[in-house]
């Protein structure tokens, strides 16, 4: 999911017109920063396809024996994982409900940026899976499910993949508008 994800931010980097735009550029280089993150942590830096042994200095720091960061110290998972987080509740919950109340949350120029509604359940799952995750590691849970926290990763890549092919689509949309405004010859 995250590769896909990778391979969108870079191709939007290469589009001219996120490149005149320094703020969307900008945004683009951190998502695309941030899915190449993940997904090199996630394969453990290819550990999982190349199966090279972890190094014993690193294997004494990382608490699953792998090849990344995410499993050392808290700086490396859990701060980036909040982040995102934070960003879903907020971009796939808050905002879709605020923008049903008041149309203008949509109708401002960081309109692009917003996730799109459709997002909502994606972020939704995010959390219920969370709470179950939570609810199961503090006993509160008679159930066992086989690693919730899994089922939240991949429903929070599953929001960034979606959340980037809808702004890839709403860049083409304001590209083709564009150019057809160019296109068009003037009348008197």
């Amino acid at each position: 999911i995250m590769l896909g994800a990778l391979a969108i931010a870079v191709g939007l980097l290469l589009k001219p017109f996120v490149r005149k735009r320094p703020f969307l550029f900008t945004f683009m280089i951190l998502s695309a920063l941030s899915c190449l993150y993940i997904a090199g942590e996630e394969m453990s830096w290819g550990q999982h396809f190349f199966h090279w042994n972890t190094p014993e200095y690193w294997a004494l720091v990382n608490r699953q024996g792998e090849t990344n960061l995410h499993n050392t110290y808290a700086v490396f998972e859990k701060w980036p994982r909040a982040i995102l987080e934070i960003g879903v509740f907020v971009g796939g919950i808050v905002v879709p409900l605020a923008a049903a109340f008041d149309a203008r949350v949509r109708a401002n120029r960081l309109s692009l940026f917003l996730p799109a509604a459709a997002l909502v359940p994606t972020a939704i799952a995010v959390f219920v899976f969370k709470y179950l995750d939570v609810a199961q590691q503090k006993g509160l849970l008679n159930i066992v499910l086989q690693r919730p926290s899994e089922t939240v990763e991949l429903y929070l890549y599953f929001f960034i993949l979606a959340y980037l092919i809808v702004l890839a689509q709403r860049i083409r949309e304001i590209e083709t508008e564009g150019s057809g405004r160019q296109a068009k010859p003037e009348t008197d």
